[in-house]
């Protein structure tokens, strides 16, 4: 365990925890949560975002959190947040891509598959 001292060596004298306000909008790390992409690198690294419910305490955050994530306790340290980026450019709103459709449905279509690697 770091006693007083080196605790004050690592921590710069400027340091600010962010502040966040409830009812903004932040992201939680993803680092402890199984994610169904098949590769932890290419997956997100943050979640989010999710609305700010209260403020338990100096350096804990309570969450709204959706449904789907109904076994995770809602209050995070604020080591594992980040706050939401507004943009920068005003009026400036890119819409996701539109999906391919293909007999009323999204799809895509695959020309060939180049390797395959089946691991039994």
């Amino acid at each position: 365990m770091l006693n007083v001292d080196t605790k004050l060596l690592l921590i710069p004298e400027n340091y600010q925890p962010p502040e966040f306000k409830i009812g903004s909008h932040i992201y939680f790390k993803a680092q402890f949560f199984y994610m169904t992409q098949p590769s932890k690198k290419l997956s997100n690294k943050f979640l989010g975002p999710y609305k700010t419910l209260a403020l338990p305490g100096t350096h804990s955050v309570t969450l709204w959190l959706l449904d789907s994530l109904h076994a995770v306790h809602p209050v995070f340290h604020i080591s594992m947040l980040e706050p939401t980026i507004l943009n920068l450019i005003p009026n400036c709103v890119q819409p996701p891509p539109l999906p391919i459709i293909v007999n009323d449905e999204p799809g895509f279509e695959i020309s060939e598959i180049l390797d395959s690697n089946i691991d039994n």
